[in-house]
């Protein structure tokens, strides 16, 4: 449909057996993804010569170079990377193959062909600056701190005048992602004045709120 390639999807022929330039560019462009937000790879599309991110016609892939895709992924990029997806279309004789990269959660991920961290930017993959790899590491090492609520009832009726709802209960996490435990934690939650939201904690464990 002429959807270009962007940060989140790349267009890649292979019609002969994968070389070594193209199993570097294997690891660079997976990691890449991985490193960066995401996104889907597919062999077997040819792009404009005059405008590189625009699809022009399906090439048929070399079917080998299926076995090759997989081998360069287990050996080539450290740390693994985990969750990527794989479709051959059509399944018994294939022409395409896709491959939908997660972002990752385990980043940064290097190939080691030249032992190099990289990134997506728009259509291209680059080295990633230090900063960045540094920024990658240290979440790595760090507690990383999701909040999250769920509804456990939701108000039904309104009474009273003014109109006030009966009671909605609300339960609130807070979920640890990264690779250190997170100690003496803090969670401020600001909510609305006394005169619009009453507030009860039903386990007595907050402070400091209008009730």
């Amino acid at each position: 449909d002429g959807t270009r390639e962007s940060e989140v999807l790349e267009f890649k022929t292979a019609p002969v057996p994968f070389s070594a330039p193209d199993k570097q560019e294997v690891a660079k462009d997976v990691s890449a993804m991985a490193n960066s937000l995401g996104g889907v790879i597919i062999y077997g599309i040819s792009t404009n010569q005059t405008d590189k991110t625009l699809p022009e016609k399906i090439v048929p892939i070399d079917v080998k170079n299926i076995e090759t895709f997989d081998r360069v992924l287990n050996s080539m990029i450290r740390p693994p990377i985990r969750g990527i997806r794989k479709k051959l279309i059509p399944s018994p004789d294939p022409q395409v193959l896709l491959v939908n990269v997660p972002p990752s959660e385990d980043p940064p991920h290097q190939s080691l062909y030249k032992k190099c961290y990289y990134r997506r930017s728009g259509s291209e993959c680059l080295p990633m600056e230090h900063d960045l790899i540094a920024l990658k590491f240290g979440r790595k090492l760090s507690p990383v701190l999701d909040i999250f609520f769920q509804s456990i009832a939701a108000p039904k009726n309104f009474s009273g005048d003014p109109s006030w709802s009966d009671q909605a209960r609300l339960r609130i996490f807070v979920r640890n992602t990264g690779r250190r435990i997170g100690r003496h934690l803090r969670l401020h939650l600001k909510f609305p004045p006394a005169d619009v939201v009453r507030i009860t904690d039903l386990r007595d464990s907050l402070h400091n709120i209008d009730v």
